[in-house]
């Protein structure tokens, strides 16, 4: 994780500590850089140098199952 990003320590929906991860994926490996770069080029330009040593991970709740991204982008 990179100062950029702010970790999750639990559940958004209910406030439950314990998730699994269920998947990750560097942001700078091909899909989802791919995905952003397309995405985000129609409004303006994609910093990827933001997303070096950053991984999106996706986390499902052990109480709820909400399925949430654990690593969000802090106010930087």
């Amino acid at each position: 994780m990179n100062s950029y990003f702010t970790r999750r320590g639990k559940c958004p929906a209910c406030g439950y500590k314990e998730t699994k991860r269920i998947f990750t994926i560097d942001y700078l490996d091909e899909p989802i850089k791919n995905y952003l770069i397309n995405f985000y080029n129609q409004q303006g330009y994609v910093e990827l140098d933001y997303l070096k040593n950053s991984k999106y991970n996706l986390c499902k709740c052990n109480n709820c199952d909400l399925i949430f991204q654990d690593q969000i982008p802090n106010d930087f």
